[in-house]
């Protein structure tokens, strides 16, 4: 299958990587059951055409179905403008945030954070055109990365830096839930939700 590297974020000492194939479906490629990330050093790139062949994997958690297993692959092309090109190939939401994953996105918490908990949605990945600014800053303490959407926090998970200090109103901006997770200073039944983000713009 053709398929169009959009995403490429990071989680820990690994990656995410996130693609589209020929047909307009989002597929985030992994490689060995057990861990849903890539090595640091995978050879995708944003903007890359691969030919890819994959199976779905078998242990598939909602809403994050997106997940295939890659057998092989081999480099095409490079795009040279996927802001171009993208648009053709998404259906993006449009408007504010209740328009993202069914109208199922939950929150704010007190840090301004957004997440689904209970009502899940049937995908993880999508393209939004946000209805204003979102403006770059970095959390207080620490050295995330963040969105303000005002009144919410979005954090910006992708490997791009420096990310954007503004993206405009209109522009397409790919959003994703993280994996199911809770604070590890949390009590014993704190759910476990699944966190909006950032992953790029462009």
């Amino acid at each position: 299958m053709r398929c169009l590297i959009v995403s490429k974020t990071e989680a820990g000492r690994e990656v995410c990587v996130g693609a589209l194939t020929v047909e307009g479906t989002n597929v985030r490629l992994t490689k060995h059951l057990g861990s849903h990330f890539l090595p640091a050093d995978t050879p995708y790139e944003i903007g890359q055409v691969w030919e890819l062949s994959y199976t779905p994997r078998n242990d598939i958690v909602p809403p994050h179905v997106e997940d295939v297993l890659v057998t092989s692959g081999e480099f095409s092309r490079t795009v040279p403008n996927l802001a171009q090109l993208l648009p053709g190939l998404t259906n993006p939401w449009r408007g504010g945030v209740a328009s993202l994953f069914d109208g199922k996105i939950d929150g704010p918490t007190s840090s301004g954070s957004l997440y689904i908990q209970n009502d899940v949605p049937d995908q993880s990945v999508g393209f939004w055109l946000p209805d204003k600014d979102m403006l770059g800053a970095y959390t207080p303490g620490m050295s995330g990365f963040y969105y303000r959407y005002e009144p919410f926090r979005i954090p910006y998970v992708g490997v791009a830096h420096p990310p954007p200090d503004r993206i405009a109103a209109g522009t397409l901006v790919r959003v994703s839930l993280a994996r199911w997770s809770k604070p590890r200073d949390a009590a014993p039944d704190f759910p476990e939700r699944c966190y909006l983000q950032v992953s790029g713009s462009y």
